[in-house]
């Protein structure tokens, strides 16, 4: 089956950008009406058609402006097509290969004139030798120089570089699993749960029924600023894929207009003020990937799935995570996605501390942790009551669940869909918000390991345990201290719904 291109410009091309710019500046001028409706609304059901509306005004208004713009500037490159007589359009055709196709053509024709005779025979054979040679000689330079410049652009041009390498990764192996077969494995991860929760757990649940009775229906006085989001919308990076509508980052990004933030700004407070979420509006792709390309593509253990949210979705995302991060703070031992914090921090520390231990000779005992598919299996109900544990703005809370309320995936495959299905466990991959909540969800375990008394002494500092995301390390000085670290563990897994895989564990 084909590939199917979904529409898009050179955003690096400035022309490019002012004509897309100005088709959406035209076309943003009819949806002032609908704004205006949106923001004199006061009812929750209309508010949530209203939002979806201008969503989908506002997607289809910058794929038009994208089609329209793309037509133009083909058209002005149809007007530079090759003339009759002139050479043809192959990369590796010369005018000493022009020479070449006119001795191939020109000794036929004396071959021809001859009746076909043994002596201009040969001339034909050689004449159409020289040509082939010359020809894949040309290929083969040709390719070279693609080559050369994949090189230069790396030093010089790293985002045109991955531009580059991603055309090139279309000719990837080809997944020949049904798209049925696919939707039901992947409806099975995101929906089943790992079923292990203990009783204390139960408890907690309680906890979040008594939040959700209070919060039930209620509208919150909240205020979404243009400025925060302006600085969400320029730091969205380029390159990434379109999601569900269609729709990339730089097609708001490059959009530079005051109307279409001022909508978008609109239609995202309504959203936490009234709790509505538009209707399709969380809907992620999933893109089966191949692990192993020594491994057969149809095995669906040897296949990855890379999920793509939908730009909106994730703006929406980033302004929650900004109101959480102005409350919350991720604890030190946890070195995964935040700002000034990398693996080699995470790497530094476990050097140190092995250091350390050899300056006071003593053993050290680090087991390296690994749990099955934590991001996608996290139990929703226990990161909602262990947000309200750490006391986050209620509107956040209910902003967030509403959101994964209405959580639904596809898979796409060979140019083929799936029917939409709903999600019930685990936080979003690819979602901007996910490593924030993930962090939290077992913020508490990196506490509990702190109040035993095992792992490295620095001072008043103590290295006993290293996080980085889902990977968590333990340090113990003696084998009793980290078993009882372990033992902890494990039953933190049981209380949480985290599978620890003990294969995976060293």
């Amino acid at each position: 089956m084909e590939h199917i291109s979904k529409p898009n410009l050179d955003w690096s091309n400035l022309k490019t950008i002012i004509a897309y710019q100005e088709r959406v500046a035209i076309g943003v001028k009819k949806l002032e009406s609908l704004k205006n409706d949106l923001v004199n609304e006061t009812n929750a059901e209309k508010c949530k058609l209203l939002t979806t509306k201008l969503f989908n005004e506002l997607s289809s208004l910058m794929l038009n402006s994208v089609s329209k713009v793309k037509n133009e500037f083909e058209c002005l490159k149809r007007k530079r097509k090759r003339k009759i007589g002139e050479l043809k359009f192959k990369s590796w055709w010369d005018k000493n290969f022009q020479e070449l196709y006119y001795n191939v053509v020109l000794t036929y024709i004396r071959y021809r004139d001859s009746g076909f005779s043994a002596d201009y025979k040969s001339k034909y054979k050689e004449a159409k030798k020289m040509f082939r040679n010359k020809k894949r000689l040309n290929i083969k330079l040709k390719r070279n120089k693609k080559l050369e410049m994949l090189n230069k652009l790396f030093k010089l041009n790293k985002n045109e570089f991955w531009t580059k390498v991603k055309l090139l990764q279309r000719k990837r192996h080809k997944i020949n699993i049904k798209i049925d077969d696919l939707k039901i494995e992947y409806e099975k991860l995101f929906t089943v749960s790992n079923n292990i929760l203990g009783r204390k757990s139960n408890d907690k649940l309680e906890k979040l029924e008594d939040f959700m009775e209070v919060n039930k229906n209620k509208r919150y006085d909240y205020v979404l600023e243009t400025k925060v989001l302006k600085d969400i919308v320029n730091r969205l990076p380029n390159g990434k894929s379109s999601g569900f509508n269609d729709v990339n980052y730089e097609m708001i990004k490059y959009s530079n207009s005051e109307a279409i933030i001022e909508m978008i700004r609109i239609v995202y407070e309504k959203m936490i003020k009234f709790q509505v979420v538009p209707y399709l509006f969380n809907v992620s792709v999933i893109k089966p990937l191949v692990k192993d390309s020594k491994k057969l593509s149809n095995d669906i253990n040897n296949l990855r799935p890379v999920s793509i949210s939908d730009p909106f979705a994730n703006i929406y995302e980033a302004i929650l995570l900004r109101e959480i991060e102005s409350e919350y703070k991720d604890n030190n031992k946890q070195f995964g996605f935040k700002s000034f914090s990398s693996c080699s921090h995470a790497i530094f520390t476990l050097k140190q501390s092995i250091i350390k231990s050899e300056c006071d000779k003593r053993r050290l005992y680090v087991a390296a942790i690994d749990a099955s598919k934590a991001f996608d299996k996290v139990r929703r109900e226990l990161l909602w009551c262990k947000l309200v544990e750490i006391k986050i703005k209620p509107l956040i809370i209910s902003g967030l669940m509403n959101y994964y309320s209405c959580s639904n995936m596809l898979v796409s495959n060979n140019n083929q869909f799936s029917s939409i299905f709903k999600t019930t466990v685990g936080v979003k991959q690819g979602g901007v918000i996910s490593p924030k909540l993930f962090s939290i969800y077992i913020d508490d375990l990196i506490k509990d390991i702190e109040k035993f008394k095992h792992g490295v002494n620095f001072g008043k500092v103590k290295a006993d345990i290293v996080a980085y995301a889902d990977d968590i390390l333990l340090i113990s000085q003696t084998k009793a201290g980290l078993r009882e670290q372990l033992d902890y563990v494990s039953q933190y897994g049981l209380e949480n719904d985290i599978k620890f895989n003990r294969g995976g564990t060293i």
